[in-house]
């Protein structure tokens, strides 16, 4: 993602995506574009649930599956790019169509959003939080007192009686 040309930075060199950490701008990226996806998906899926809540009640419901396969045609409609994040996340943005030059997303408003990370305070605020998200890991696993397991995943907490939010 290159950085917007106006808008974006004070224009310094700290605001050049080629002289700031890669580490902290993909963290902000992918923080703001996984908001940003989310938001959408939601909207596109509420809508989607209300067409089936009012549907015909002896229509057939459609299967999980169709459901998911569904919401995924109507995100892409609405933002392509959106559409892709979940696979381009989870395969770490290795395909070529997961790491596009310019601004992926339809909405200019999602661009101007997402372009925050090239702005120096915001690019501060990532800096400051990752170290203090650090100093925590490397305290907790100094003590041993890890809540966090190897992959950094949180550890789930179980509720008395031992069942995990009625799942168990």
């Amino acid at each position: 993602i290159k950085s917007p040309e106006a808008g974006a930075g004070s224009g310094d060199a700290k605001s050049s995506p080629t002289s700031m950490d890669p580490y902290l701008l993909k963290t902000c990226v992918v923080d703001l574009s996984l908001d940003y996806c989310t938001r959408a998906s939601a909207r596109v899926t509420t809508v989607y649930l209300d067409e089936l809540t009012n549907a015909d009640p002896d229509a057939p419901y459609p299967s999980l599956f169709e459901v998911d396969g569904i919401l995924k045609e109507r995100v892409a409609e609405v933002e392509p790019f959106c559409a892709l994040f979940d696979d381009c996340l989870s395969g770490g943005f290795v395909k070529e169509e997961c790491r596009p030059k310019t601004c992926p997303f339809a909405n200019d408003v999602a661009c101007r959003f997402v372009a925050a990370c090239f702005e120096d305070k915001i690019q501060e605020e990532y800096r400051e939080a990752l170290a203090e998200l650090a100093a925590k890991q490397a305290a907790e696993k100094e003590t041993g007192s890890a809540s966090t397991t190897a992959t950094g995943d949180q550890k789930a907490e179980v509720p008395k009686g031992g069942k995990a939010w009625g799942l168990a």
